[in-house]
């Protein structure tokens, strides 16, 4: 991935996380948090790291199925800080030596309101706005692995060539050490709560000719805890670069998300 400054790409987002504490009822329903964006990255620097900035070109974040936040009615949303900070827009940093992806201090304070409205763990939210391509590079023949650090807040995942075609590589995700090392590996706290990844896994295709993601998705399951209450939360992250992200078919819709995310928590 070497883009010039000024190049960009506009990408569908989506996220949905699931929470459940467990000195809740086993009866009761989980909460679910949704954010779903069109997002337009922009390359506004290349030394001595990578600036992109991300820029919200719609965005609409559910707790349940309550709208907390939606550009498409901003007049409903004047009361609150989310309209300025939307339009404010995301920057991250990506080191093209470490692998190291981070977002600056403009989106966490952004993620940090969104979620103190949904009344969710806030460093949660960090994690779910990923780059739009892999500070590594990736080699192009299938069964080649290489290990992908920094990818913002998640830890080490080893990553497998699955596929080469003439236009992309598909690879997949799953945790870099095993399963006693990685709980420990994944242990992070911040703003007051931990969490401690249980499961990553995930797949991604990458375009051969300008190292853009093309599509990626990252399903994580973590065990949260804060003071003497802990929870559990799965999370479902989908990024997909489109020309046209604005169309009027169903299956393209952002409901369709929703549906597909509530039938992949089903057990089974």
């Amino acid at each position: 991935f070497d883009p010039a400054k000024g190049d960009h790409r506009d990408y569908r987002v989506g996220m949905r996380m699931q929470f459940k504490a467990d000195d809740e009822p086993a009866a009761s329903a989980s909460r679910w948090f949704t954010l779903q964006s069109v997002m337009r990255y922009r390359v506004d620097a290349t030394e001595p790291m990578l600036q992109i900035n991300m820029e919200p070109r719609f965005m609409q974040a559910e707790n349940n199925d309550e709208v907390l936040f939606s550009s498409a009615q901003p007049q409903a949303f004047e009361k609150t800080d989310i309209p300025d900070l939307m339009r404010a827009g995301f920057d991250l940093t990506m080191n093209r030596e470490s692998g190291e992806t981070r977002l600056q201090d403009n989106g966490r304070i952004a993620m940090r309101t969104l979620a103190n409205e949904a009344e969710a763990p806030i460093d949660q939210f960090e994690p779910q706005l990923f780059a739009p391509a892999l500070a590594q590079p990736v080699p192009a023949r299938p069964g080649e692995q290489i290990t992908i650090d920094g990818l913002e807040n998640l830890p080490p995942l080893l990553l497998t060539v699955t596929q080469v075609d003439s236009n992309s590589v598909t690879a997949t995700f799953k945790p870099a050490k095993d399963s006693s090392a990685t709980a420990h590996a994944m242990d992070g706290t911040a703003y007051g709560t931990s969490a401690r990844f249980t499961d990553i896994h995930g797949r991604v295709r990458i375009d051969r000719d300008s190292g853009w993601i093309d599509a990626m998705t990252i399903i994580s399951e973590q065990t949260l805890k804060k003071g003497d209450r802990t929870a559990r939360m799965r999370s479902a992250t989908t990024m997909h670069a489109v020309d046209k992200p604005a169309t009027g078919a169903l299956h393209d819709s952002l409901k369709q998300f929703k549906t597909n995310t509530l039938l992949a928590a089903m057990p089974g």
